[in-house]
């Protein structure tokens, strides 16, 4: 799913129903009462400017770690897709993963050239985010990933 980050214009909503709402207008509500501070902003286009080169970029928040939404599949009281569910991610390894990536990237960018993706992940993924990366390189495609070079980013910033 494609989500572009607009801020909506107009009045705050007496009510919102998320049920009668598309994805984007969802989500664009969702950061009328979220927004990022300036700081953490400023980082972040550093990080793309400095690290990914202004390229166009796509993003995933990796949920997928045991302490995460897998520990979901660990409840008795899961429903039977939702454990099928389950099933089917443990099973992808990083070869499924990055195929999936690539083909999702490529679906996603219109007829813009991404070469750059940034995966959220926490530390427990990063043995998995080295293998996804090797594979996406053949594709030419650069994979970012965790808080390494986010947060060795966000180091060097503050020395200055």
């Amino acid at each position: 799913m494609r989500i572009e980050r607009v801020k909506p214009s107009g009045p705050e909503p007496r009510v919102v129903d998320p049920i009668s709402m598309s994805d984007q207008d969802l989500y664009s509500e969702v950061i009328r009462f979220t927004s990022l501070p300036q700081r953490t902003k400023d980082i972040a286009k550093q990080f793309v400017r400095d690290v990914m080169g202004n390229r166009p970029y796509v993003t995933i928040h990796w949920r997928f770690d045991r302490s995460d939404w897998m520990s979901s599949c660990n409840r008795h009281e899961a429903f039977d897709y939702w454990l099928e569910l389950c099933g089917r991610i443990t099973r992808m390894n990083h070869i499924d993963i990055s195929t999936t990536m690539y083909h999702a990237v490529a679906a996603d960018s219109n007829a813009t050239i991404i070469k750059d993706v940034y995966v959220a992940s926490p530390t427990s993924q990063y043995h998995l985010m080295k293998l996804i990366k090797r594979e996406l390189a053949k594709k030419n495609i650069t994979l970012h990933y965790g808080v390494g070079p986010a947060q060795t980013h966000v180091y060097e910033v503050r020395a200055l």
